[in-house]
């Protein structure tokens, strides 16, 4: 998709602070050379994660977790405790998610996990806090939030960009 049907997508079905904060990541994309097909994103055809909007203001980012974790580029100890509280919990989808149900024990970013989600390890969202009461509302994506994670993405760039060399 283009960028101009990605941002339609988007603000057709969020409403105005969900679709502004969204579209913060979905900028960021287009600016960064990574391309987008339907919901996936990819950079230099290396899958990094999805976006997948649920209702006017619900949408997650379900990220692959292993082109944000490289040796050579470790993370500053704040953007590693933000992508660990980024870490998605069994609670989060209340039992309906069959690789939520047998949750594994799971190193991530450095620290022991025993309730992960065995298909999606980190995730990035802005929820309805009233529908979804299993997830710390600190966790609901806002513009400062975004920004740290824009952070991530240039170390998942950084990261891929060295695997392809």
């Amino acid at each position: 998709m283009t960028h101009k049907e990605t941002a339609q997508w988007v603000n057709n079905n969020l409403d105005n602070e969900s679709a502004t904060v969204l579209m913060m990541f979905v900028d960021y994309l287009y600016e960064n050379n990574f391309t987008f097909d339907g919901e996936k994103f990819s950079y230099l055809e290396k899958d990094a994660g999805i976006i997948h909007i649920y209702a006017r203001n619900d949408w997650w980012i379900y990220l692959i977790h292993e082109v944000f974790e490289h040796e050579k580029f470790p993370l500053n100890e704040d953007l590693t405790a933000f992508m660990q509280s980024q870490a998605k919990h069994n609670t989060w989808c209340g039992g309906n998610c069959e690789n939520c149900k047998t949750p594994e024990e799971f190193l991530l970013f450095g620290k022991p996990f025993d309730n992960l989600c065995k298909s999606v390890r980190v995730t990035f969202g802005r929820f309805d806090t009233e529908k979804v009461k299993t997830i710390d509302p600190e966790l609901c994506f806002t513009a400062e939030r975004m920004t740290t994670a824009l952070k991530i993405m240039d170390t998942c760039k950084r990261i891929i960009e060295y695997k392809n060399s």
